[in-house]
């Protein structure tokens, strides 16, 4: 018996609103502009509708008025179907459109259309990569970076306008809630500095960069950041793409036994090197911590789209526990995944890297809290605190974040200096004087002024703290 040749799927269109849309534009040009902002040419399915498309935009943008008339001068003469040609068929959408006040709403139909063709043939080359030789792997990250592009392809941009009085309303009553209590969108950072220099905490929808080299504290901060708003209760996600989940959490135990009277570096904790009474009370920290709605992800190499899939997916979690998902951090900017769009321009990558998790933050209702490492420049410089132009591709991540932060402990150069390594007293001494100093030099507050704020820190506790600890 011979095999039935499956009948291929139907194609995902919607021509009618194509149709519509392209009539509404055609008896009120208006239209055009309530529609070029959420559909493109090449988002039609129809291909003769592309063109007409793309020639009412270009007419449009030279000040002509668009018509059936000056439409067919541009357009060449076809047959459409049975028998219509190209002036029948101009004259035909402009006299069966029945008004423009739908037009967005059509154009918002064409675009879901095409989304969903995109999302059919990424589902179809998924299904075609065994035979083509393709591992899951290679299957998977070509998927998500096309995804990707598409998700911040298909951010509309949404009426935020408001008269005066309608937000001025909205500020008093949010007073009136934080007044009572009721009000959680500023969620604390743990360090009363911290939280004075930025409005009170980290806000829902904003993007904090939190930068510094290596060994200067950023993943301590961070971390001691996560642990504190989750002991408080707030939902919180950690995204490691350097560390893995053991040493992760050996961090968060030891920062949580710092401030006892016999406190443990998380490397003891890590490598097992405790007694048996250190052990009881390790055990006894993580089973308090079963507690705290604080989620890690040590995923090496992930791309922004997972990531913001992963947050969705813990929001969701979180929800049906009746808590809410209100900070997420991620370790750290320079390791993610950046899609093709901008190979090879890393100034630009890391940009749109930003731009993500800052679109994130305001889709999701989260703080977005991305820690990034600063250039070489530094080490080079008598003086090593950092600056904004030491933020690594700087232009780009400092234009989308709300707030930078950049860290320095002047005991992690101290002890690279020849004076200290040869046992100079003088040293020594600075050394002891200095050693647990950690300073967040903030370099760009929307809500507040930038300067300097001095913590305590010692990293071997992954521990933070105000300095009147």
């Amino acid at each position: 018996m011979n095999a039935i040749a499956p009948i291929p799927p139907r194609p995902i269109a919607s021509v009618e609103a194509e149709q519509a849309m392209l009539g509404a534009i055609l008896i009120n040009n208006e239209a055009f502009g309530a529609v070029c902002d959420v559909v493109k040419p090449d988002d039609l399915f129809d291909p003769f509708h592309r063109t007409i498309f793309d020639v009412m935009g270009r007419q449009i943008r030279d000040g002509i008025k668009v018509t059936p008339i000056s439409l067919r001068q541009a357009l060449p003469d076809i047959e459409i179907s049975g028998g219509i040609r190209t002036q029948q068929y101009l004259i035909r959408l402009a006299t069966e459109a029945t008004t423009v006040i739908g037009a967005r709403d059509y154009a918002r139909a064409v675009r879901e259309a095409f989304v969903a063709r995109q999302i059919a043939a990424v589902g179809e080359d998924l299904r075609a990569a065994p035979d083509n030789a393709k591992t899951t792997g290679e299957a998977l990250t070509e998927a998500w970076k096309r995804l990707d592009k598409l998700r911040e392809d298909s951010q509309e941009s949404e009426d935020k306008s408001a008269t005066v009085g309608e937000a001025a309303h909205r500020i008093a009553q949010r007073i009136t809630e934080i007044k009572q209590g009721k009000s959680e969108s500023v969620v604390s950072t743990g360090l009363a500095e911290y939280d004075k220099a930025i409005g009170g905490g980290f806000r829902a929808g904003r993007l904090y960069v939190q930068g510094g080299r290596p060994g200067q504290g950023k993943t301590v901060l961070a971390l001691a950041q996560a642990r504190r708003i989750a002991r408080a209760g707030h939902g919180c996600m950690f995204f490691s793409l350097e560390i893995d989940e053991e040493e992760t959490a050996a961090r968060v135990i030891a920062a949580d036994l710092a401030r006892s009277s016999s406190p443990l570096t998380y490397r003891d904790i890590l490598t097992g090197q405790v007694d048996d009474y250190n052990h009881e009370r390790v055990a006894e920290a993580a089973l308090r911590m079963q507690e705290w709605p604080l989620r890690f992800d040590c995923t090496g190499g992930l791309a922004m789209a997972q990531i913001a899939a992963r947050v969705r997916l813990q929001k969701e979690r979180l929800a049906k526990a009746g808590k809410e998902l209100k900070v997420v951090f991620i370790d750290y900017l320079g390791l993610l995944q950046v899609t093709d769009r901008y190979k090879g321009n890393a100034t630009i990558e890391q940009g749109e890297l930003a731009l993500a998790g800052k679109t994130i933050a305001k889709e999701l209702g989260v703080a977005m809290v991305m820690l990034a490492q600063l250039s070489r420049g530094v080490e080079g410089r008598e003086d090593k605190r950092p600056t904004m132009a030491d933020l690594r591709q700087s232009g780009n991540i400092e234009e989308h974040a709300d707030c930078v932060g950049l860290l320095y402990r002047p005991a992690y150069y101290l002890e690279k200096t020849p004076k200290y390594k040869a046992g100079d007293q003088d040293a020594a001494d600075e050394m002891e004087a200095i050693k647990h100093d950690f300073e967040l030099i903030i370099d760009k507050n929307r809500l507040g002024p930038t300067g300097t704020r001095q913590f305590w820190c010692d990293v071997s506790l992954n521990s933070v703290e105000d300095k009147t600890r």
